[in-house]
């Protein structure tokens, strides 16, 4: 009796846990971070429950973000794959009326993924990026605010600026005496007379996940990517010196991210 006593009560305890996981997590994703600041409050152990359900909200965003970047992309790197190997056996014609017979066309190296990924542009879907953090980050808060920017910045420019899909992939280079795999670098950091430093989406989150873990009190907050450099790939000064590199007007440009 005693025996069964003690694992309805564990059952009890168990439930009991789960559900206030599952309330904090919400609360979270919903935007209470800012709150955080009030958990003095409360017994350590909810106050730890809390922080860990926090770390958690902010491990699982890097694998939201690039499932949205993946899901806006998808149209675009599908239908340049369609268009990429039909390029070179479309007949055309060189030159004015009476037209010569027609001839395949030729292309160089990475040319014709070039200009597939350029036709395939117009049917990329950029909501869907949106839609994909709204999902995650439920309510208004600087986070989500910084998410969406980043996330809308990088997609754009990786579906109307990239070369295609090998570029926003990234190619294989020495980061820190190791051979890592650099993705699409889009973003920049202002360093004053044109010494800008180029930074990917990757280090872009991570710093945001740090700022939030910085300001609450979280520990535990995963980098997951280029782990032998520590966080310094990802730091600088402040939000306002986060933009882009127009290289149409070769001058530096501000995202306005908070």
């Amino acid at each position: 009796m005693q025996n069964e006593q003690r694992d309805s009560m564990r059952e009890f305890c168990a439930r009991r846990c789960q559900r206030y996981q599952t309330t904090a997590r919400v609360l979270l994703r919903g935007g209470a971070a800012p709150s955080l600041s009030l958990i003095s409050s409360l017994t350590e152990p909810s106050r730890q429950l809390v922080l860990a359900e926090y770390a958690a909200v902010l491990n699982e965003l890097p694998s939201v973000v690039m499932a949205a970047i993946n899901g806006a992309l998808r149209p675009q790197r599908w239908l340049a794959s369609v268009i990429t190997p039909l390029l070179p056996i479309a007949p055309h014609h060189d030159g004015d009326y009476p037209c010569p017979s027609p001839s395949n066309l030729s292309f160089g190296p990475q040319e014709a993924e070039a200009i597939s990924w350029k036709i395939a542009a117009f049917v990329y879907e950029p909501s869907a990026a949106m839609a994909a953090i709204d999902e995650h980050l439920i309510g208004d808060s600087r986070l989500r605010r910084r998410m969406r920017v980043a996330v809308g910045h990088f997609v754009s420019q990786a579906s109307t600026r990239a070369r295609g899909n090998r570029e926003v992939v990234g190619a294989l280079a020495d980061v820190g005496a190791l051979t890592v795999r650099v993705p699409l670098q889009c973003f920049a950091v202002n360093g004053g007379s044109g010494q800008h430093r180029l930074l990917g989406v990757r280090e872009v989150v991570h710093r945001a996940r740090l700022d939030e873990a910085a300001q609450h009190g979280v520990e535990g907050v995963e980098k997951g990517f280029n782990e032998h450099l520590g966080n310094d790939d990802c730091e600088f000064s402040g939000w306002e010196q986060l933009g882009y590199l127009d290289n149409e007007r070769h001058q530096f440009v501000p995202l306005g991210i908070d």
